[in-house]
């Protein structure tokens, strides 16, 4: 089973496209051989640098984003100094 691989990037930089996907988006990741795959986004969700929703500090989202398994990724920039926007895709 693969584990999740999780994406961080610069916004504004690189992953300023990141704010712009959406529930259904899909996110196609190509490995050194060219070989491609492509995932969609399931969760949109901004965290805390705790690993908290930001809209809901009751819901840890780590284990949401780093202990589930299957193929999937999430990636993560940042909105402000403390929170950052998470994409999980499948």
């Amino acid at each position: 089973m693969e584990p999740p691989t999780h994406f961080i990037g610069h916004n504004p930089g690189d992953f300023h496209s990141v704010m712009e996907l959406y529930v259904g988006a899909p996110i196609t990741v190509y490995d050194d051989n060219g070989n491609q795959k492509t995932y969609h986004v399931y969760e949109v969700v901004d965290v805390t640098d705790e690993g908290y929703n930001a809209n809901d500090l009751k819901d840890d989202v780590l284990p949401r984003m780093l202990d589930e398994t299957g193929a999937r990724i999430s990636l993560q920039t940042c909105i402000n100094e403390q929170i950052n926007r998470c994409i999980l895709a499948r």
